[in-house]
């Protein structure tokens, strides 16, 4: 038995809230924003669900000491948002 919900259930759970979830694969689809993209990964850990989240070191010009999830800026080589967020994470 598995300790997450389906993804069935985190949709409607989302949708519910009136947050739907959405992938976009061009980075294009976010102009005139920057593009970035960020993984939200949970995993099971003593019976609950748990999500990975990054602490940025203090030295780092922006966002230092901050707590986020994996991810950040859209490079070209990357090709889609999806790739973006693999690579950062």
């Amino acid at each position: 038995m598995s300790l997450l919900p389906p993804l069935d259930a985190l949709r409607a759970n989302l949708q519910a809230q009136m947050l739907d979830p959405v992938v976009l694969e061009s980075p294009e689809d976010l102009h005139p924003l920057k593009p970035s993209a960020v993984l939200i990964l949970l995993y099971p850990w003593e019976g609950a669900a748990h999500v990975v989240l990054t602490l940025r070191p203090g030295y780092l010009r922006r966002h230092a000491g901050q707590v986020s999830l994996p991810g950040g800026r859209f490079e070209t080589s990357d090709g889609t948002l999806l790739t973006t967020a693999l690579r950062e994470t």
